[in-house]
């Protein structure tokens, strides 16, 4: 018999045991990856105490929310199950994980309201069920362009945050009661939402020939990125007052993380997009110009759209980066997904319990981060990033 280039055989000898050594470090490396699994798989199966889990899930969730308002939760939820489903079904055949990522963020609020934040009713479950299908089938019906969906889900952030903490006459929630997940969740995405064009015009005020823009920008750059998040997020909890009038409404420390984080992460993004800039050829430029472009259109039409393409995997990363850093709230007071774990493993009920938090914690963790690098690997492929 000849063996086939992808034989499984022929690949084991070449890659883990084509020489003496490569086969002693081969059979090492199996039997601790080996020892590990298994005492991993026998505690997770006979020691663990997974109950932890969903007799805290809520809190994990949404922290001290309170459970009369949870309904503002829910819609949002069923919300993104709708949209998460349109995404779905309107994604090409030829690429049918084009936004994979849209539905993974469906399934998490599926996930959500199977659990029911430790309140179980019923009904929710199979309406968001419905919508994700209802969505799929719509967007299966209607032919729409990309646009639509980053359209979508902008205006889906704005409606769900307008849900979460909007005075309907009953009582509003205010962001001190937001925890858990959820805040981590809208620390990340305001942040990112709003560091990316404050990091743009950063690296085109750097690029500027004013010298006072270029010099403001300079400065802002290197101070930001001199200094870690930490001493950021405690400038902007003391400082950010200062910024306003004596009678302007103070702000909460949700909004001066946001603040902060923004700032920070704003620094870092206008490298990251300056280094995309200086990639794009100078003829492209001449080009533009020479076809009459003012130098306003040549950057927003030409320069700006290549250099971003060319830098898409650092921004993303830088993103990933940002959403994981929500974590270093805690130390200025707020209860966000870490803070919240480490409060149950304190539970005097859960004594003991050291290790089913932190996995849960790196799982979900895991899931937001990995769809972020999915959705990333898409749109460099949509782009044609690597031409």
């Amino acid at each position: 018999m000849v063996k086939t280039k992808n034989d499984p055989v022929r690949w084991l000898k070449e890659n883990l045991f084509s020489t003496p050594w490569n086969t002693v470090l081969s059979i090492v490396v199996v039997i601790v990856v080996g020892l590990f699994f298994k005492n991993l798989l026998e505690w997770s199966f006979t020691k663990a105490r997974w109950a932890v889990i969903p007799a805290n899930f809520r809190l994990l969730m949404v922290g001290p929310y309170p459970l009369e308002q949870l309904w503002r939760i829910w819609a949002s939820l069923i919300a993104i199950s709708l949209a998460a489903g349109f995404s779905w079904g309107t994604s090409t055949r030829e690429r049918p994980l084009a936004r994979a990522p849209f539905v993974l963020l469906g399934a998490i609020a599926l996930l959500a309201l199977v659990w029911q934040f430790g309140n179980p009713s019923g009904t929710l479950v199979p309406v968001a069920c419905i919508g994700l299908v209802a969505g799929v089938f719509i967007g299966r019906a209607i032919k729409t362009e990309n646009r639509v969906h980053y359209y979508l889900w902008t205006v889906l952030f704005f409606v769900c945050v307008f849900l979460i903490g909007f005075d309907f006459g009953r009582g509003g929630v205010p962001s001190s009661l937001w925890g858990g997940l959820l805040l981590t969740v809208l620390l990340s995405v305001v942040s990112i939402v709003a560091s990316f064009p404050l990091g743009v015009l950063l690296a085109i005020g750097r690029r500027s020939k004013l010298p006072v823009v270029s010099g403001f920008c300079i400065v802002f750059i290197e101070v930001v990125r001199g200094v870690p998040l930490i001493a950021v997020l405690f400038m902007a909890q003391l400082f950010v007052p200062f910024f306003f009038p004596p009678d302007f409404p103070q702000l909460d420390k949700v909004a001066r993380a946001i603040i902060g984080m923004t700032l920070f992460s704003a620094a870092y993004m206008a490298e990251n997009v300056r280094g995309g800039l200086q990639n794009v050829p100078s003829g492209q430029d001449e080009a533009a110009r020479a076809i009459g472009l003012s130098a306003t259109q040549t950057l927003f039409l030409i320069v700006l759209p290549q250099g971003l393409r060319a830098v898409i995997p650092t921004i993303v990363g830088q993103f990933i980066s940002l959403f994981k850093d929500t974590s270093l709230v805690e130390i200025i007071g707020l209860t966000d997904l870490v803070g919240i774990g480490e409060a149950v493993r304190n539970n005097p009920d859960w004594l003991g319990v050291t290790r089913e938090i932190p996995i849960t914690l790196g799982v979900i963790y895991f899931i937001f981060t990995y769809s972020m690098s999915l959705a990333a690997k898409n749109l460099e492929q949509r782009l044609k990033t690597s031409n």
